[in-house]
């Protein structure tokens, strides 16, 4: 994978162009739509989710799988080119997300789902959580693939790199970006010319788009989530976005209280936000209850974690976190 500086790349990205947004939601289903200007990098939060394949209630769980009612053959929902995930929807465990082993899974050619215990998209191990999965209910969908953005953006441009439109994923482990180039009219490829077409981006995960000559705009749609959700993270950057179709403030995700996680300090946790001037701005959990902007201007019930966008979040330590639902 092509790989840049997390610091070089935040500079390149601040020297380039503005962002722009619209949103439009509803309790069931919406939409959201970002202008993508010709020669701009834009961050995007994709919140809104696939259709449902499955909803059902968890007859029993064990450390490998979940086995489910209301189908008598789950792996005839799937596509064996293509990721998929659970989400819980009730219970102790509401807001997990587990990856599907989709072989596996089209294997068994019955009501059991087989989870990819390996998974770094996983909210929690599903063995840590078997035991009070009985009866909750559980959402199955297939993931938001390279695939599905490329078809919601007017005026996607293929093409060489430094040509065609890229797609920008955030490595925590590295500091640095993925870089997903536009290579064709029907393919995305990653830095070793590898088709990457069904590579899933995960609830929770940020994106950023580099368009390039060629103006346009994504519009995503679908479902608004209706429970609780869960954001791991870890310890230095990531880019995320906070699972639901709504502006946010650091108050609305308890994140002005060092007691959820939150470590506070003239090097405290921070988001930092691309800006309609095409910089980043700041913003830092600077004492134990309160979030300050560049001016030290408090900002913890500023709704600056907009609906739309992602957001480059540093943490000092990594911490998992359950948001609660909101009131729509």
């Amino acid at each position: 994978m092509k790989m840049l500086n997390l610091a070089a790349a935040l500079t390149l990205i601040a020297s380039l162009g503005s962002v722009q947004a619209q949103s439009s939601y509803s309790d069931i289903v919406g939409y959201e739509t970002k202008a993508l200007p010709a020669n701009t990098y834009t961050s995007i939060g994709i919140n809104l989710m696939n259709p449902d394949l499955l909803v059902s209630s968890i007859a029993s769980a064990s450390s490998t799988a979940l086995s489910v009612s209301g189908s008598s053959n789950v792996g005839a929902l799937l596509t064996s080119t293509e990721p998929y995930y659970v989400e819980i929807k009730t219970g102790p465990a509401e807001g997990t997300r587990l990856d599907v082993d989709v072989a596996a899974t089209i294997a068994a050619a019955n009501g059991t789902i087989v989870i990819n215990a390996a998974s770094y998209n996983n909210t929690d191990p599903l063995s840590s959580i078997s035991g009070s999965l009985a009866g909750a209910s559980v959402a199955l969908r297939k993931h938001v693939t390279l695939n599905d953005v490329g078809a919601s953006i007017t005026g996607l441009t293929a093409g060489a790199s430094g040509t065609g439109d890229e797609i920008l994923l955030l490595d925590a482990a590295s500091g640095g970006f993925q870089t997903y180039l536009r290579r064709s009219s029907t393919t995305w490829r990653d830095a070793n010319n590898t088709t990457v077409n069904t590579l899933p981006i995960p609830p929770g995960t940020g994106i950023i788009v580099n368009k390039r000559a060629v103006a346009g705009s994504l519009t995503t749609t679908g479902s608004v989530r209706a429970n609780n959700f869960a954001l791991n993270t870890v310890a230095g950057y990531q880019l995320v976005t906070l699972g639901y179709s709504l502006d946010r403030s650091p108050n609305d995700i308890g994140a002005d209280n060092v007691a959820n996680g939150w470590t506070s300090g003239v090097t405290g946790d921070s988001f930092m936000l691309l800006n309609s001037a095409g910089g980043f701005d700041k913003y830092l959990f600077r004492t134990s209850t309160s979030w300050r902007d560049a001016n030290n201007t408090t900002v913890t019930t500023t709704k600056f974690l907009v609906s739309g966008d992602s957001y480059v979040l540093f943490r000092n330590a990594s911490g998992n976190f359950d948001f609660v639902k909101p009131t729509f």
